[in-house]
Parts: C-alpha cells; structure tokens; sequence
C-alpha cells in the first residue's frame, strides 16, 4: 500500500493536473465558439475557421475525459484504493503511479490488454 507521503505526492501531482487541464478547457472552449456568417472574409478563411472550431470542439472533449479520470484518481485516493489494479486488485507500483496517476491497471494487465486490442 502507499505511506502518506507517498498519497500527499499523489493527490498534489492530481491536482496540478487538474489545474492545468481547466485552462486548457478554458483556452477549448473560447476556440469553439461559431463562426459568424456575417464576418467578411473569405470562403476558404470561413472553411478554415470552421475546421479549427471543429478541431477544438475534439481537444475539449478530450480534455473532460482526461478531467473525468483526475476526478475518478482522487476519489480512489479518498477511498484508499488507488494503486490497486482494478482488474486483478494487485498493487500498482508507486514509480507507475508517479509516472500516470490515473492509471486503473497494473503493468501485466496493461500489457494483456493491449495484446488483446491488436489482434
């Protein structure tokens, strides 16, 4: 299991990333706002301001799940069962943590599941 250190690391490393990801949303969301039909520029411009808002539309979906996962990593801190496999309940090792603390999977169950999607 992890010492308190080791958590009070875990939970200040969660929410920097959080703080980090709510002003990526921030700087998402103003890039998503509609493209006014009345703006006078041109066609391929309108195209291109388009693509860009539909582009950003996707990295702030992204963002919410990855702010989904933080939030999920701090409750299972909250609860004492981060750094437990959710598939075989094995400890996940702190150096994996540190790295991804949001991860759900222990290093072989990663590994088989990802075997198992290539195929």
């Amino acid at each position: 299991m992890l010492t308190n250190d080791q958590k009070e690391t875990l939970r200040q490393q969660l929410l920097a990333m959080r703080v980090a990801l709510e002003e990526r949303m921030r700087l998402a969301a103003q890039e998503t706002q509609p493209v006014s039909l009345d703006q006078p520029i041109g066609r391929l411009t309108r195209m291109d301001a388009i693509q860009q808002q539909q582009m950003a539309l996707g990295q702030l979906q992204r963002v919410e799940q990855e702010r989904q996962q933080i939030d999920a990593a701090l409750r299972r801190l909250e609860q004492d069962t981060l750094g437990r496999c959710l598939r075989c309940q094995e400890l996940i090792s702190y150096d994996r943590l540190t790295i991804r603390p949001t991860t759900t999977l222990c290093y072989e169950c990663q590994g088989e599941l990802e075997t198992r999607n290539r195929r």
